[in-house]
């Protein structure tokens, strides 16, 4: 098997095109219902996965990772708020360059969309894993196993 990607490597390259910033704990680095016009490199630190409304995070994600690729892919407002949980340094995407590169074949980017799906298959065959799980439940225990799908559901749709 092929290793994964790391979505460090071509961030060097990724760098010349987009904005490196640092949030402190607690700051906002995407709200739920703003455009999905960038997309974000996690390099450092922790981040927090929030649903409107919601009283605890539904997920954390730790550098290296990718956040708001989901929105960006599929052009839609974010479906959840990212905040950053400890001190974060994450590179910011232009969305619209970063689709043009894409089409243009740039190769640090292609590296990147590659990273993104492998991302995503992940992401999907955890939830297809979870589906199972679900399935196998007596009836009496589906009512919170549901809520939890579906808390795992906007996870994968940051």
């Amino acid at each position: 098997m092929t290793p994964k990607t790391s979505v460090l490597d071509p961030i060097e390259a990724l760098k010349a095109h987009g904005e490196v910033r640092a949030y402190e704990a607690g700051a906002v680095l995407m709200r739920v219902g703003e455009p999905s016009d960038r997309v974000f490199l996690l390099i450092e630190g922790q981040v927090e996965v929030w649903l409107e409304g919601d009283s605890e995070p539904i997920a954390v994600r730790e550098a290296p990772t990718v956040l708001g690729e989901v929105g960006w892919v599929l052009q839609t407002p974010r479906s959840a708020t990212v905040q950053a949980r400890t001190p974060v340094q994450a590179l910011s995407l232009d969305g619209a360059w970063l689709r043009q590169a894409y089409l243009q074949g740039d190769p640090a980017v292609l590296r990147f969309v590659w990273y993104l799906m492998e991302n995503m298959a992940e992401r999907l065959h955890e939830m297809n894993q979870k589906v199972r799980a679900l399935h196998a439940h007596p009836t009496g225990r589906r009512t919170r196993d549901i809520e939890r799908l579906r808390a795992a559901l906007q996870e994968v749709m940051i």
